[in-house]
């Protein structure tokens, strides 16, 4: 009977992840260092290579142009907390960065970019890696439904946020720079 190293079951299904704010740039009371939402669904960024024809005897072939195309926009979708925190927090970035009176300008928007981590972390809670998504920056919040008729417990809320790039730590050798 082969044996089988426990890197090869292919069964992540007790991987979690949580996404970690440093939320003090925002809102400078805070006293703890970051802020942890409990992510229940989000989805990496789709990654390509760009690609260019090149002409051989009249037959064009693609050939990949070392340039990655990928969306610059997640959505992330979190368990609302009893006091509903988290929510605040969104919110208050949202309204800083959203002028009512005018636009911000580039300096005074650096100030509101925030480089957001996403843990995943195993099903015995053990760090395996991490993403950064650096210079986000809050675009949309979903609307919060409130409805009696519903039968779940918890109350889940969704955002979306614009990251310039973003970094893979500890999942290969070298940091992935995306």
């Amino acid at each position: 009977m082969p044996s089988y190293i426990p890197e090869n079951y292919n069964l992540a299904t007790g991987t979690k992840w949580y996404m970690i704010f440093p939320f003090q740039k925002i809102d400078s009371t805070i006293t703890s260092e970051n802020i942890a939402l409990n992510l229940f669904n989000f989805s990496l960024p789709e990654v390509s290579m760009g690609e260019t024809e090149f002409g051989i005897r009249g037959v064009q072939i693609p050939v990949p142009n070392g340039v990655r195309d990928e969306s610059k926009l997640i959505t992330f979708n979190y368990i609302l907390s009893a006091n509903w925190y988290q929510y605040k927090l969104l919110y208050k970035w949202f309204s800083q960065i959203a002028n009512e009176c005018g636009g911000q300008t580039a300096p005074e928007m650096m100030d509101y970019m925030l480089d957001v981590t996403v843990m995943i972390i195993s099903e015995y809670k053990n760090p395996l890696f991490e993403i950064v998504f650096h210079n986000a920056w809050i675009k949309n919040m979903a609307a919060v439904d409130f409805n009696y008729q519903d039968d779940d417990e918890v109350i889940h809320h969704s955002f979306d946020i614009n990251f310039s790039h973003y970094t893979i730590k500890n999942l290969i050798e070298e940091p992935c720079y995306c």
